[in-house]
């Protein structure tokens, strides 16, 4: 049986109170002005003691938007013999029993009960266990069933003993404490589930807790949150108890007066649009009436609806889609559901959608084909808006997508000998998404190929230090673009000569003789050139053993002279060339070479000296056989940089500055791949002086 008060008004002013306060604190008195009369009208009273099963002690309540309906629970019914398995009620905002469930699987003792809308996860507060259960819907849709998921936290660990009721506000958790007449104000973790204490291995997170005693609520036994005011109510377990406003950092707001209705023991409050003006808000609160301790027998649960103001409008509520994930090409159709409560129409925008995709303005959905090259960018930040014309609510996820479109085969491909292995070199590909390229090498046309890279590289350029000597490579270039897709490849095979740079070394001096070290990794067998520039044109004298493939000189400036030597066993790893009599300006380079003919080394010699100038310039020369080695020595008198002429590759370097009489060397190689003749070649100086050019071809051991 309901009772509907016929327009049972009360005007209770100055019933609402605000002041500033310090959390645990009251309010000076005087110090709290008033604020416009708050009216309160008794909407309708049901009792809860002729629901089928009944609620003799009603305790928690909230409120559940989708259905519109309240969710109550009774945590005193099992202790009677009107007991039906039955503690949890769904019924209408006006009172008519929808169905009845039953939490004694996770408690006997539920006395209060919260919906977090934005997750759909259920808490309810147990005072004997001192916990709070987290509970979300099975399969069926309904709570108080078998197919629920079930959790549980202590409030132990806080401090609290009495956990009597539960607000879930905004993601985070607040509930009021009976005995201790506190409120805790706790936010989930890292995980973003609430597990309670990290000492108790959960990761939540007190954010604070306040006293309401001094505000007159000893026993905080209903803890709601009304969200068209934005403020926490806590009431408490005694007759005409008022409720009590607090920011939801424990900030003392005022009472709203509820005298007038007689409630006799509130036991749970929440906040939801009014059961006949779904404009208007009411306070529906839960009354158990005498305890079953003092009356075994009693049955007397009540259910107020109080209207406490009139309702501003309710921004729509938006689903989370959570975060989304397609490849490109894909059709896409995502539904943004929205609920609007007061029934507003609503529309929809989103911004940050990937290449390809649009929102119905009217419908909320997504939809289209992911554009090709939508994963630029990606993962994208999606922002939707629901507007009611009044208020707009934004929901944000991310959208990934992945490109499933191989890229380009590379061009331009050409594989070239040097004496330090195979040199690839290729064009960059258009696409602006390329990670790199992968290498691989194989013996023969159809494989087996080894990849040579292990991750893509990035420039269009790759020296293979490691092919074999004397036979053809085959190798494979592949783009990978960001995605991880791979293009067909480019293809190219070459063949590497049998003559192999083993390193260099240098010294610079002004002395009577100069001292060069044989390079360390120089072997038995392998061949030694040294280039010597020194000032003056004065001959240089080798150590026995080396051998003067030619000398240049040009009176007074400089003299360019280069020996060679094949390594035996057992001799120094030092050689030291004469520079005269007296000290003299000089620079020396050592190169070594493997796989050359040890016989019969240099197969031809030139050199030419250069007036002022920075170029310096070396002859033709025509090699006897394919893939002999061409070697060039570039003196000149100052001590400037030296770059090599085109095609060749730097071995070594140096440059003597320090004494007036300056003078530099460079030394380059290029493989010949056949035996035509070489061409003049020209090394550029930064400054110009008097030089020497002097070129030498290499024969390859038979």
């Amino acid at each position: 049986m309901q009772l509907r008060s016929a327009r049972v008004t009360a005007l209770v002013a100055a019933s609402l109170v605000f002041g500033v306060v310090a959390i645990g604190g009251p309010a000076s008195a005087g110090s709290t002005p008033t604020r416009t009369p708050v009216s309160t009208e008794l909407v309708q009273m049901t009792r809860t003691s002729l629901w089928t099963p009944t609620s003799p002690d009603p305790m928690g309540v909230t409120f559940v938007p989708s259905t519109g309906r309240l969710l109550v629970v009774d945590s005193e019914v099992d202790e009677m013999p009107i007991f039906q398995n039955r503690n949890l009620w769904e019924t209408s905002r006006g009172g008519t029993v929808a169905r009845s469930g039953d939490l004694a699987a996770y408690t006997v003792e539920p006395t209060g009960i919260s919906l977090d809308t934005t997750t759909g996860t259920y808490f309810v507060s147990d005072d004997d266990a001192d916990r709070i259960n987290v509970l979300r819907l099975g399969p069926d849709g309904k709570l108080g069933t078998p197919d629920d998921g079930h959790s549980f936290f202590s409030t132990r660990p806080y401090g609290s003993h009495d956990v009597v009721d539960v607000a879930a506000v905004n993601g985070d958790l607040f509930w009021s404490d009976g005995v201790g007449h506190e409120v805790y104000h706790v936010s989930a973790g890292k995980n973003g589930v609430f597990d309670g204490d990290p000492t108790k291995g959960g990761d939540d997170v007190l954010v604070g807790q306040f006293d309401v005693a001094p505000y007159g609520q000893t026993f905080p036994e209903g803890l709601g949150y009304d969200a068209a005011r934005g403020t926490l109510s806590v009431i408490s377990d005694f007759r005409r108890a008022p409720i009590s406003e607090f920011t939801l950092d424990g900030e003392y707001l005022g009472d709203i007066d509820l005298s007038a209705f007689d409630i006799r023991h509130p036991s749970g409050i929440v906040f939801a649009r009014s059961s006949d003006d779904p404009k208007t808000t009411s306070a529906f609160i839960t009354d158990r009436g005498v305890d079953n301790d003092f009356n075994p027998n009693e049955n007397d649960g009540r259910l107020y609806e109080i209207r406490v103001a009139s309702t501003p409008n309710e921004a729509p509520q938006v689903i989370d889609p959570g975060n989304q994930s397609d490849v490109e090409g894909a059709s896409v159709s995502l539904q943004i559901d929205a609920t609007d409560a007061d029934g507003d129409t609503m529309t929809y925008a989103a911004t940050g959608l990937p290449k390809g995709l649009a929102i119905g303005d009217t419908t909320g959905l997504i939809s289209g084909t992911m554009a090709t090259g939508a994963h630029m960018g990606s993962p994208f930040t999606t922002d939707v808006g629901v507007s009611d014309g009044q208020a707009i609510t934004h929901v944000q996820f991310t959208w990934a997508v992945t490109d499933t479109s191989p890229p380009s085969v590379p061009t331009g491909l050409k594989v070239r000998a040097t004496t330090r292995g195979l040199a690839l070199n290729w064009a960059d590909n258009a696409e602006t998404d390329i990670a790199g390229y992968e290498v691989s090498r194989a013996a023969s046309l159809g494989g087996p190929y080894i990849e040579l890279t292990g991750a893509p590289v990035v420039p269009s350029a790759f020296r293979d230090k490691a092919a074999p000597t004397g036979v053809a490579s085959y190798y494979r270039v592949t783009a990978v673009d960001d995605s991880g897709n791979a293009s067909a490849p480019a293809q190219r095979s070459a063949a590497r000569g049998t003559i192999v740079f083993h390193g260099s070394s240098k010294l610079s001096t002004h002395a009577v003789a100069i001292t060069l070290h044989r390079p360390a990794a120089a072997q038995t067998g392998d061949l030694l050139i040294a280039t010597i520039v020194g000032s003056g044109s004065g001959a240089i004298t080798p150590p026995a053993g080396w051998t003067e493939a030619t000398s240049k000189s040009s009176p007074l400036h400089l003299r360019g002279s280069v020996f060679t030597h094949v390594v035996v066993g057992g001799e120094g790893r030092t050689s030291t060339f004469s520079l005269g009599a007296k000290a003299r300006s000089a620079v020396g380079v050592m190169v070594a070479y493997a796989g050359v003919d040890a016989t019969d080394p240099v197969d031809v010699a030139a050199g030419q000296v250069n007036a002022i100038s920075t170029n310096i310039t070396s002859q033709s020369l025509s090699p006897s056989v394919a893939r002999e080695v061409l070697v060039g020595s570039f003196g000149i008198a100052n001590d400037a940089t030296i770059k090599p002429p085109m095609g060749m590759l730097p071995a070594g370097y140096k440059a003597l500055g320090a004494w007036q009489r300056k003078v530099a060397t460079l030394v380059a190689d290029q493989v010949m791949p056949t035996s035509n003749v070489t061409g003049t070649r020209t090394a550029k100086a930064s400054a110009a002086a008097v030089n020497a050019g002097i070129v030498l071809l290499l024969h390859p051991a038979p």
